[in-house]
């Protein structure tokens, strides 16, 4: 596969998740998406230890694990966020002037796309880690099958 081919395969790949997520959540634009992506996918890698967080990177594409560690600084982590409240406080801080994007909404959509798109296997490990309270925001069936509630 030439580097061309390459990066237009992962262009692809990339416009498929937010594409998803635009649909799911019936955003107006593209851009709307990629920021509630953007964000929660931040959001949710600053809750991570440095292990887990790039054990889940592993299994993105590429353009969407450039996305997920941009402005990463692995000494700040993990940041522990208690509850739903804080986590959607975290995802509005990082989202900035996208009005139309419910964080709370955005978060279990994308925690959803992550079920869909990432192994049953290491999502089983991150619901694992996270904090019990944060768990609901995942959905029902991953947390069943990751052993919490």
């Amino acid at each position: 596969m030439s580097g061309l081919t390459m990066f237009n395969r992962a262009s692809e790949q990339a416009l498929e998740w937010v594409r998803e997520l635009q649909q799911e959540m019936k955003f107006p634009n593209e851009q709307s998406a990629y920021a509630a992506l953007r964000a929660v996918l931040h959001t949710l890698r600053d809750c991570l230890t440095v292990q887990e967080a790039a054990e889940l990177s592993s299994q993105m594409p590429t353009l969407i694990r450039g996305i997920y560690f941009e402005g990463w600084n692995p000494a700040r982590t993990p940041q522990r966020l208690h509850n739903p409240e804080e986590f959607a406080q975290k995802v509005m801080q990082v989202i900035g002037k996208h009005p139309e994007v419910h964080a709370a909404n955005a978060t279990r959509a994308v925690f959803a796309l992550l079920d869909r798109r990432i192994s049953a296997g290491e999502i089983d490990d991150v619901i694992s880690i996270m904090p019990k309270d944060l768990r609901p925001l995942w959905p029902r069936e991953a947390v069943a099958r990751a052993g919490g509630a």
